[in-house]
């Protein structure tokens, strides 16, 4: 599937698999600028830190309540 979105002013296309890369990335920004090692959000989350890996390396998504409880703990 492919949807568009707004990136600054222009319009831009994107496949489910670049939006499972965004969060991935994301993921692993927010846990740095914390100062978090994946050990310890993977604790702040009830995670195993193999489970926080495969998040950032986009091996796998997170569920809908995961994301809700990490936007929670990054304040976004």
């Amino acid at each position: 599937e492919i949807t568009t979105r707004l990136v600054g002013s222009e319009m831009c296309k994107e496949t489910d698999t670049e939006r499972h890369n965004y969060i991935g990335d994301h993921i692993r920004k927010l846990r740095e600028e914390k100062g978090w090692t994946q050990q310890v959000l993977g604790k702040k989350l009830g995670k195993k830190t193999s489970t926080i890996s495969a998040y950032e390396t986009n091996a796998k998504l997170p569920s809908v309540d995961c994301l809700i409880e990490m936007a929670e703990l990054f304040d976004v």
